[in-house]
């Protein structure tokens, strides 16, 4: 059976994990919004140096001005033990809707595993966006987070999450997001989500997100 860091995908904490050496992973979900809107996101990364994988997210959201994103980014994995495992991740936002970059961003990440059952992941960052709405002003934002995998069985976790965002220029109360979902272990392959989330990206709604992962 794979560890248990697998905690990223369609969830916003991401583990402090990077790809198998000699494979490639690709995580693909869908998800779709109370109000309407459809999000489809494929993330193929694959470990280019020992200890970094360079991935190159792409992101279409019928709703959004910017269209069909790509997301390339280097994550490094700087501190690996028994227990714990950091990376550093930078990356870019491009719309090639728009062929234009939109911002960038940088965090770490951090997995704990507390027991056998429990692997905690805690995640703090910096992203710098041009806010398409704002007569594309630049504006920061600092994230954070912190997500569990309880492991229910052999296959199948419980993940839950939090995670909030607090940026420069605000639209009105600034309130976390949410997730939890149930994630299926099929084999050492193939794995499977099933997420509720909320606030997922700051407009109170509530979203359901179906996640596959493959590693080959």
């Amino acid at each position: 059976m794979p560890n248990l860091t697998f905690a990223a995908g369609a969830y916003l904490v991401d583990d402090g994990g990077v790809a198998d050496a000699n494979k490639v992973q690709v995580e693909s979900w869908y998800s779709r919004s109370n109000s309407g809107e459809d999000i489809f996101v494929t993330n193929p990364a694959y470990q280019i140096l020992p200890n970094a994988e360079f991935a190159v997210q792409e992101s279409y959201s019928d709703t959004a001005s910017t269209g069909n994103s790509l997301w390339p980014q280097i994550k490094y994995l700087w501190h690996k033990s028994e227990d714990i495992s950091s990376s550093a991740t930078f990356g870019v936002n491009y719309s090639s809707t728009n062929q234009e970059t939109y911002g960038k961003y940088f965090y770490s990440s951090t997995t704990l595993k507390t027991t056998d059952y429990l692997d905690l992941h805690l995640y703090l960052g910096w992203q710098n966006w041009r806010h398409t709405f704002r007569n594309d002003k630049s504006i920061d934002f600092l994230n954070y987070g912190i997500g569990g995998e309880f492991k229910l069985s052999e296959n199948l976790l419980f993940v839950p999450e939090i995670f909030q965002s607090n940026g420069t220029y605000k639209t009105g109360p600034n309130r976390p997001a949410t997730q939890f979902g149930l994630r299926y272990i099929s084999n050492e392959h193939l794995i499977l989500d099933i997420i509720y989330g909320h606030n997922i990206n700051g407009n109170n709604m509530n979203w359901v997100t179906f996640g596959v992962t493959l590693n080959f």
